[in-house]
C-alpha cells in the first residue's frame, strides 16, 4: 500500500502545495524527506539548491525518483533516524504521523530531533483533524492511517523532544471541501459600504439591515460553516534544534 500514500494527488498538485514548505530550507542545506513517495519536495530543494536525500520503503517510489536523478535510500523513518545522530540541516516529514500509533509517534520526533544539526530545522504536515471533509472520508482513502494528531500535541511532543523557536500554521494552498470558502463576518457585497462621513445611527441601521436580509443570512450562515467544518485542511508545525 505504500505506492498509494502520497500518489492520491498529482506531481504537479503536491508540488504547489509544497512549496511553501521549501521556502523554510536555503542552498546547501543537506535535508531528509521522511517517506518521500515519488520526490516532489526532492524537486522544491534541488531548485532551491538544497541537497535533499529522500527516504521511502516502497520499491517502486524508489525506481521514480531515479529516473527522475533523485536521491533516495530504501528505508524506514525509526530504524534510520537511529542510526544518522546530528546529520541533517533539516528533515521534512509530510504526511507521516498519522501512519503511527503514539508510541512511535512520540519516538518518530524524538528520533528526528537528534538527527538534526545544532540550529537543523525539523518540519512536520499533516492532516488536520478539525476538518470534517477530511475526518469523515479523504484521510480515510489511505489504508495505512493509524489516527490523526492535531497542532497542539505536536508542538508539546516536539518541545518536549528539544525543538525552539516552533512555529504552527496551516497550508492555504490545500483544501479538502470543494466549497469555496466564506468569512465570518463578510457583510453582503451587493449593499453599500458604510462610510465614515455617515453619522453612527445610519451606519448601525445599514448593518442591521444588512443582518436581516435572506441573503446575508444565508452567507454569514455558510461561512460560519466553512469556518468551524471547513478549515485549512493541512497543517505544519516547525522548529529549531
Amino acid at each position: 500500500m505504500d505506492s498509494k500514500r502520497r500518489t492520491w494527488d498529482s506531481g504537479d498538485v503536491l508540488i504547489e502545495r509544497y512549496a511553501q514548505y521549501a521556502e523554510w530550507f536555503e542552498s546547501g542545506q543537506h535535508v531528509l524527506d521522511l517517506r518521500c513517495g515519488n520526490g516532489e519536495f526532492l524537486q522544491l530543494l534541488s531548485t532551491r539548491g538544497a541537497i535533499g536525500l529522500g527516504l521511502d520503503d516502497d520499491e517502486s517510489s524508489l525506481a521514480t525518483l531515479g529516473h527522475k536523478g533523485l536521491t533516495a535510500q530504501q528505508g524506514t523513518p525509526l530504524e534510520f533516524l537511529a542510526v544518522h545522530p546530528g546529520e541533517f540541516d533539516g528533515i521534512f516529514a509530510a504526511h507521516v504521523i498519522e501512519h503511527f500509533d503514539p508510541n512511535r509517534f512520540i519516538s518518530l520526533i524524538n528520533l528526528a530531533v537528534k538527527a538534526l544539526r545544532p540550529r537543523g530545522r525539523l518540519l512536520i504536515v499533516s492532516t488536520n483533524p478539525r476538518n470534517l471533509s477530511a475526518q469523515l472520508e479523504t484521510a480515510w482513502n489511505d489504508l495505512e492511517h493509524v489516527r490523526f494528531y492535531g497542532p497542539d500535541i505536536v508542538r508539546w511532543v516536539a518541545r518536549d523532544a528539544g525543538l525552539k523557536v516552533i512555529d504552527v500554521g496551516e497550508n492555504q494552498r490545500f483544501l479538502t471541501d470543494p466549497r469555496s470558502r466564506g468569512q465570518v463576518g463578510r457583510l453582503n457585497p451587493a449593499l453599500p459600504a458604510g462610510s465614515r462621513k455617515v453619522r453612527l445611527r445610519t451606519r448601525l441601521k445599514q448593518h442591521l439591515s444588512e443582518w436581516l436580509t435572506p441573503i446575508s443570512i444565508r452567507e454569514r450562515i455558510k461561512a460560519t460553516e466553512d469556518v468551524i467544518f471547513y478549515p485549512w485542511a493541512e497543517y505544519y508545525v516547525t522548529g529549531i534544534r
